[in-house]
């Protein structure tokens, strides 16, 4: 199978390579003659495109006074009509939402996407995945309580339409869609928080608080079957992250909790294989916190998934150091965050190489816990978790840079220090030029939903992008490794972010090189598709 470049505008070729799995799993594309520069220019961000709630939801509800700021806010980046561009759906605070939809790398609001015959009704969160194995992917929505959370199909041609989630009316806030049980086709688990408006804010001090039930379900042939939920149920659980942390081919489970010092801390659960998840001991990573989200990849280049948490406070890096097993390297790194005016509450956040130079740096988004009250929450508050700590009502986002595994600080100069109320970050080739970019949602001064796309310029040129258009059950968990000039490096396709979903693609940084000696994924299940001395700018086609 050929697929066409999307870093072009011309008609191009397939280029020679020597791939392991038939082709029609896989297509390579050359670039065109795409060659990088001698040495890599300052990578730059660059805000393009801006909407507010007036253009994208459909209804506007007025926004309340004063809310939890755990609701709405997810996205997910999705091609939504098969067109090969990547498109962007906002989950709705007060009102549902028409798509934004890629126009040659141009997104605008369109009625043309249609859920259930009209705009996305309102959630919290979505996530990304091939649910019913027809070669397109699907969304599920997460939703408040008394709301179902629901699957919504991909009928083709911009059509949804859902079904409701059985038990899962629940604060759901974040879903990851993965192949629990190692049959082929993506399952679901589904991370819920409190709802805010039983307990009331004094229930922190308290200290009598309990999160709803998560949520575990099995898909059965396209439905969604509800499961014993692993792990501490009720444990106010933001996102949780699949990964294989034991190396053994099946993916285990790592659960970001609020709470953690209330309730119950971070846990790392290790799979065996059929979907039995089991609590892994003394991993190094069972770390108390107000865990708001994660991002799993290899910063430092040592073959090993590392996890970056964010946080009510100071976000966390943990290292792995073997198989299920990690230690916090926060400030040895270089990415320690000193809670301030500017940096105090920290939600989604994501690594990706913006530079493409091999080594990922990390975007994390900040805004206040409570949006549209007079005074900081934690004024009310007398607890050791919260006493030095003020939630300031606009917070700035940040961008660590990685120079070769030390972060610094380069959110200004790069152009990533947006100040205002953000929640979410996911990383997508909006543009069709072979970088990865970025889009951002919060809210504005007014409470109204705001959504900015930030695209990246410079660095050192497009590397590699491996695409899963699908997002399939053997695709979500997959490693990408790849090797310049004998140097290898190791990726995960892991797209899930809080509340949120990212791109069908993988970007493989090359530095000042022109080609990697070879681009190797193997899917979930151990199917290997190999290619060999690949061109920057070319793009490999996981089918």
């Amino acid at each position: 199978m050929v697929a066409l470049t999307r870093f072009s505008a011309i008609c191009l070729f397939a280029c020679t390579a020597k791939p392991t799995a038939s082709k029609d799993d896989s297509a390579l594309t050359d670039s065109g003659g795409i060659v990088e520069a001698a040495e890599c220019l300052e990578p730059q961000l660059l805000a393009t495109h801006t909407w507010t709630s007036s253009d994208f939801v459909d209804t506007m509800a007025p926004p309340p006074p004063a809310f939890l700021g755990t609701c709405g806010w997810g996205m997910a980046a999705i091609d939504l009509n098969q067109d090969n561009d990547v498109d962007l759906v906002v989950v709705g605070v007060n009102g549902g939402t028409w798509a934004l939809v890629n126009h040659g790398g141009v997104l605008a609001p369109s009625e043309d996407i249609l859920f259930d015959g009209g705009p996305l009704v309102s959630g919290n969160g979505l996530a990304v995945g091939d649910v019913n194995q027809d070669g397109r992917p699907d969304l599920v929505l997460l939703r408040s309580k008394g709301d179902a959370d629901r699957l919504y199909l991909n009928m083709g041609g911009g059509r949804f339409e859902s079904t409701p989630i059985v038990e899962s009316s629940e604060e759901s806030q974040h879903g990851s869609l993965f192949d629990a049980d190692g049959d082929g086709d993506l399952d679901l688990f589904v991370s819920r928080h409190i709802d805010i408006d039983e307990p009331g804010i004094d229930f922190i001090e308290e200290l009598e608080i309990r999160g709803n039930e998560n949520g575990f379900y099995l898909n059965n042939d396209g439905v969604f079957m509800a499961a014993a939920v692993p792990g501490v149920a009720d444990a106010a659980t933001f996102q949780s992250v699949p990964m294989d942390v034991d190396n053994d081919g099946d993916l285990d489970l790592y659960l970001v909790n609020d709470f953690g010092m209330f309730i119950a801390p971070n846990e790392l659960l290790i799979n065996d294989g059929a979907g039995g998840f089991s609590l892994a001991e003394d991993c190094g990573c069972a770390v108390e916190m107000f865990g708001m989200g994660a991002a799993a990849s290899d910063f430092d280049n040592d073959g090993l998934i590392d996890l970056h948490l964010s946080n009510f406070g100071s976000p966390k890096l943990l290292s792995s150091v073997g198989p299920a097993r990690f230690v916090d390297t926060t400030a040895a790194s270089g990415a320690l965050i000193e809670p301030s005016a500017d940096h105090v509450s920290s939600w989604g956040t994501i690594f990706v190489d913006i530079n493409q130079d091999g080594w990922d740096e990390i975007a994390t988004v900040f805004g206040p816990v409570v949006v549209g009250i007079d005074k900081d929450w934690t004024d009310n508050i007398d607890h050791p978790a919260v006493n030095d700590l003020n939630d300031s009502p606009i917070q700035r986002n940040m961008l660590l840079y990685n120079e070769k595994g030390q972060f610094e600080d380069r959110s200004a100069s790069v152009g990533f220090e947006y100040a205002g109320i953000s929640r979410a970050v996911v990383s997508a080739d909006f543009n069709n030029d072979g970088m990865p970019d970025l889009a951002v949602t919060g809210l504005g001064s007014d409470r109204s939903q705001v959504v900015v796309v930030v695209e990246a310029f410079g660095g050192c040129g497009p590397g590699i992008t491996v695409a899963f258009p699908a997002v399939g059950g053997r695709d979500i968990g997959a490693t990408v490794a790849w090797s310049v000039e004998g140097v290898v490096r190791r990726r995960w396709y892991l797209p899930g972010g809080t509340f949120s979903s990212s791109g069908p693609t993988m970007h493989l940084g090359l530095g000042v090189h022109d080609a990697a000696d070879w681009v190797r994924v193997t899917r979930l299940g151990g199917e290997i598709i190999e290619h060999t001395d690949v061109k920057a700018g070319t793009e490999i086609v996981v089918r």
